[in-house]
């Protein structure tokens, strides 16, 4: 199993790097990513369903939809990027099924990260629990809402 420091630093803040704000959007990262993920604890790359079916459709550490990986690819498609955020994105995005998203950290990271930059919301301070909550909130748009405490004590937990 990945610590915090390992997902840190050989996943999230590489893939942040070249895009504004690197610093923050890492760690917004690795937030939905204790959360989401359940890193701590009961860790799952496919997402954990109670329904008969079994699975259901997110995939990875940031717990992706389909539709949300066809959407950042859209929105990738059509955006003017630097070089070097097109070189990120060329290398780890634009992947050739949401399936790539559970066994290639670095890849659910760029989409994640894309995810954060094509959203009009302000990226918080490392240090901004209720910031951070709300992008979550209005970003990730979760089906089951987490209450602010238990979304900033996952993190809290995971850091350690």
């Amino acid at each position: 199993m990945l610590n915090f420091k390992q997902v840190h630093d050989l996943v999230a803040r590489p893939m942040c790097a070249h895009f504004p704000k690197p610093k923050q959007a890492a760690v917004m990262l690795m937030r939905i990513g204790a959360h989401e993920h359940a890193i701590s604890n009961e860790s799952y790359l496919r997402q954990v369903s109670r329904s008969r079916s079994g699975y259901g459709p997110a995939r990875g550490w940031l717990q992706f939809e389909p539709a949300t990986v066809r959407a950042v690819t859209l929105w990738a498609a059509a955006r003017s990027l630097s070089l070097s955020q097109k070189s990120a994105w060329l290398e780890f995005g634009n992947v050739s099924s949401p399936d790539v998203l559970m066994w290639d950290l670095r890849a659910s990271a760029i989409y994640g990260r894309m995810n954060l930059y094509a959203s009009p919301y302000h990226m918080p301070d490392t240090d901004d629990d209720d910031g951070a909550y709300n992008v979550y909130r209005k970003v990730w748009r979760p089906g089951a809402l987490p209450s602010r405490s238990k979304f900033a004590a996952a993190f809290k937990r995971w850091s350690k």
